[in-house]
């Protein structure tokens, strides 16, 4: 399977992932003591890392853009939750007609939206809620819809900005955090290999997913090789 690409990724974006990546390793591996192990040597690299960044506001945005993300992935699962519920109610062939629209028009992908990269979240988003506004407005006001839609679109929108306002501040990183990288990327690649030969596919998907998605094309002189 595909393992994270961490030269493709901004320093900045992999602290974050990387803290929700040792999360959920945790989370499927409990007793796992080797797994255990190399988080906490992953989580140690990490916060000598955030330690030298400098930019308290930095790491303020950074978090914050992560909380966006949640906010917003929330909001969509939410929404494709109540429609699929609705394409079951038999009882109502009205009701279960607009939600069976709203899914095979609105969502053909399922909810594979919410582990696609950042930036293509935010723009296939963008997509789904024109498609909702548009070819299903009747079926979302039939269902009673229109109030989380425009709560989805808010929360992308929000996410958008944040977005814009930390990479005005992450360009401007001082060079020498560069010099903490190489370390923690190797600490990162040992966990990711484990993570690879001890877990299940699927398990290692789960856990590498905020890794994914904040990978990009490679930064000039970002590159940790």
């Amino acid at each position: 399977m595909k393992s994270p690409r961490l030269s493709y990724i901004h320093p900045i974006d992999k602290l974050g992932a990387t803290e929700k990546m040792i999360a959920v390793a945790r989370e499927k591996a409990p007793t796992d003591n080797i797994m255990t192990a190399l988080c906490d040597i992953v989580a140690a690299q990490v916060d000598n890392f955030k330690k030298n960044i400098g930019d308290k506001h930095l790491k303020e945005h950074t978090a914050r853009l992560y909380e966006l993300d949640a906010i917003r992935d929330n909001l969509i699962r939410s929404f494709y939750n109540i429609a699929y519920g609705e394409s079951c109610r038999v009882n109502n062939p009205d009701r279960m007609q607009a939600a069976v629209e709203i899914l095979k028009i609105g969502f053909p992908d399922n909810l594979n939206i919410v582990s696609m990269p950042l930036l293509t979240e935010t723009v296939r988003y963008e997509e789904k809620i024109e498609i909702l506004k548009s070819r299903l407005s009747a079926q979302i006001e039939l269902l009673g819809l229109n109030d989380l839609v425009e709560d989805m679109t808010e929360a992308n929108e929000e996410f958008s900005r944040e977005y814009e306002r930390r990479s005005s501040m992450k360009e401007n990183l001082p060079k020498a955090i560069h010099a903490y990288i190489p370390e923690m990327d190797k600490a990162i690649t040992t966990l990711v290999s484990y993570i690879i030969t001890s877990q299940k596919e699927e398990t290692a998907r789960a856990i590498f997913d905020p890794m994914y998605k904040v990978e990009k094309t490679p930064v000039k002189n970002i590159k940790s090789e």
